[in-house]
C-alpha cells in the first residue's frame, strides 16, 4: 500500500483515464465524426484496410456499348479492373508493388474520405446519367457512397488514385 500522500484519489484516476480516452479518440487517424464513439477511433488506420471497390456507370447505353466498369483493390495488393467503355475487354488482374499498395491504403483510409462515405448514398449532389460508387471496407466497418458530383478533395484524390492505378497497371 502506498503512503497517503502518494495514493491517487479515485477522482484523479478517473480524470486521468478520461483525458487518455479523449486523447485516443481525438487521434488524427480517427474518422473525426465524434458520433460513432471510440469503437470507431481506429477504423481509419491503413492496417484496418480490407478492400476498396469503385463502380462506374453511365448512360444512356445501347446493348453494344460497355457503359459500366469497376476497380477493386484488396489488402494483399490484388488489383482488378473492368475498364469502362471496353466491351469484351474482360477483367484485368495484377498485384500492386508494396509501396503502391501502402500509398493507396493511406489515401483510402483518410478520415476526410471516410467521413464523406459515412454520409451514405446521398453524400454528394446528384448527377444524371452517371454513377460512381466508392466502397471502402475496413476491419470493423464498411463505408460506401455515390460520389459522382463530389467536389471534396479526399474524393477527388481517391478517384485520381484509381485512374492512375488503372492507367499504370491495367492499361
Amino acid at each position: 500500500m502506498l503512503p497517503p500522500v502518494l495514493s491517487p484519489s479515485p477522482r484523479l484516476a478517473l480524470a486521468t483515464l478520461a483525458v487518455l480516452l479523449l486523447a485516443h479518440c481525438a487521434n488524427p487517424r480517427s474518422t473525426g465524426s465524434g458520433d460513432a464513439g471510440c469503437s470507431d477511433c481506429d477504423a481509419s488506420r491503413p492496417d484496418a484496410f480490407r478492400r476498396a471497390h469503385l463502380s462506374l456507370g453511365g448512360g444512356p447505353c445501347t446493348p453494344e456499348m460497355d457503359c459500366s466498369g469497376s476497380d477493386e483493390l484488396l489488402s494483399d495488393g490484388t488489383y482488378r479492373v473492368d475498364r469502362f467503355g471496353d466491351p469484351g475487354g474482360g477483367v484485368r488482374e495484377v498485384m500492386l508493388p508494396a509501396a503502391e499498395l501502402d500509398t493507396a491504403k493511406e489515401l483510402l483510409t483518410r478520415p476526410s474520405l471516410l467521413e464523406v462515405l459515412r454520409r451514405g448514398q446521398a453524400a454528394c449532389p446528384p448527377v444524371t446519367d452517371s454513377s460512381v460508387v466508392l466502397t471502402v471496407e475496413l476491419t470493423e466497418r464498411t463505408y460506401s457512397s455515390q460520389v459522382a458530383g463530389c467536389d471534396e478533395p479526399s474524393v477527388r484524390d481517391a478517384l485520381l488514385l484509381f485512374q492512375r492505378l488503372r492507367d499504370t497497371y491495367a492499361p
